[in-house]
């Protein structure tokens, strides 16, 4: 049997699996994220069994950038949104303020550690950026799996835990936005495919956010008022092969390209609900490939000082976490309330993030994000469910009225 027949059969086990462990619209069984399938594809990668060679990456490489892209563009089109509607203003803006402090303590950090190498100012600096971009995300799907979770097992009403889930869908659907424009610059500073740096890092990272904000116009224009679902899917798989190709080629940040065309989309056409509800139908199949491929990547041969920089890295992250979810619970959850680590989350938008550099970038720097992201991702599906279910358990409010009272 070829290797990509093997990977075909298990990612068709992986599907089956997914449908079979499902109740109530709720995983029963797997990890918060489904890092299962990242750990599925490390255990089957070089590093462990041998199964498979990570060259099949090579094979799908076209359809990893696509993944990758899908993957922006969701981040994108649900940017500042909640479950139902838009996010309040005021607690979007807080997202963004408190998402910057995380990358800059992840980087602040990891940089000062990395001094101690004695390496190039330029290595630092890269090495320092690719963990913030991929520390600084935050996922709302470990929450959400908690949640549900807590609902089957308890009988627990849906408005019970409303608020939580909505600051953490908000700074979930906000945060993207940093980590999109660092990766934009970073990407920028590294050689092109020619070899060289074809533009200035600034320039050509708001060119690359320029070029997704145009095409996300254009396609509200192409879309119009009328949306059939057939055309709609058709025009956002284009798009996104479009923008793909087009990013690979001229040496852009095309998750980030992406991103900016789905925010182009939201901003500009009337069609935002119904374009995220299409862009969640795809979501699985784009995901699941992901996974299952980063996890062949991942290489632990990163040396004793890297796994100690990068823990630092993850501990400068939950903090980070830990204080945004400290200055977001008391001003929109009540006086007495903490949400803890439960904004520790992470998932498939920062495995795409460490994915990206890892093939872009092909040396340490992309290794060690990779790592870093599956580390932040397996960490936040323990944590995360464990604080949530805390802060429910210890929900209390001065006047004893439920929680929505409060907003």
């Amino acid at each position: 049997m070829s290797a990509i027949s093997a990977f075909l059969g298990l990612l068709a086990l992986a599907y089956l699996g997914a449908v079979a462990f499902r109740r109530n619209g709720a995983s029963i069984l797997g990890l918060p994220s489904g890092t299962e399938y990242l750990l599925l594809g490390f255990f089957l990668g070089p590093e462990v069994l041998g199964a498979v060679d990570p060259a099949l990456v090579d094979a799908f490489e076209p359809l990893v950038y696509v993944c990758l892209s899908w993957i922006g563009l969701s981040g994108g089109i649900r940017f500042g949104t909640l479950t139902q509607g838009r996010a309040p203003t005021k607690l979007v803006v807080a997202s963004l303020a408190w998402a910057v402090v995380t990358a800059g303590l992840v980087f602040g950090v990891t940089y000062g550690g990395l001094t101690l190498l004695h390496l190039h100012y330029d290595h630092r600096l890269k090495l320092a950026l690719a963990l913030a971009i991929v520390g600084s995300e935050t996922s709302p799907f470990a929450v959400r799996w908690a949640l549900s979770r807590k609902r089957i097992e308890e009988d627990v009403p849906e408005k019970d835990s409303h608020s939580v889930e909505d600051v953490v869908t908000t700074v979930a659907h906000t945060d993207e936005i940093i980590s999109m424009a660092l990766l934009a610059y970073l990407l920028a500073t590294l050689p092109a495919r020619g070899g060289t740096v074809i533009a200035p890092a600034l320039p050509w990272s708001l060119g690359t956010i320029a070029v997704g904000l145009l095409l996300g116009l254009l396609g509200g224009l192409l879309l119009g008022k009328s949306l059939g679902r057939s055309e709609a899917m058709t025009f956002l798989v284009g798009a996104t092969v479009l923008g793909t190709g087009l990013g690979v080629e001229l040496g852009l940040a095309f998750p980030a390209l992406a991103f900016s065309l789905g925010l182009g989309l939201q901003l500009f056409s009337p069609h935002r609900a119904e374009l995220e509800q299409l862009i969640e139908s795809g979501e699985e199949a784009m995901v699941y490939p992901m996974l299952l491929l980063a996890g062949l990547r991942i290489q632990l041969g990163i040396g004793w000082f890297m796994a100690g920089l990068l823990a630092l890295g993850l501990l400068a992250r939950l903090l980070g976490k830990y204080l945004t979810g400290l200055g977001l619970a008391r001003y929109w959850l009540g006086r007495g309330q903490r949400l803890g680590l439960t904004l520790g989350s992470s998932g498939a938008m920062a495995i795409s993030l460490g994915f990206t550099l890892a093939l872009v970038e092909g040396g340490p720097l992309g290794n060690a994000a990779l790592v870093f992201a599956a580390l932040a991702t397996l960490v936040g599906d323990i944590t995360s469910p464990l604080s949530l279910r805390k802060s429910l358990s210890d929900r209390t409010t001065p006047t004893g009225a439920p929680l929505e009272a409060v907003r």
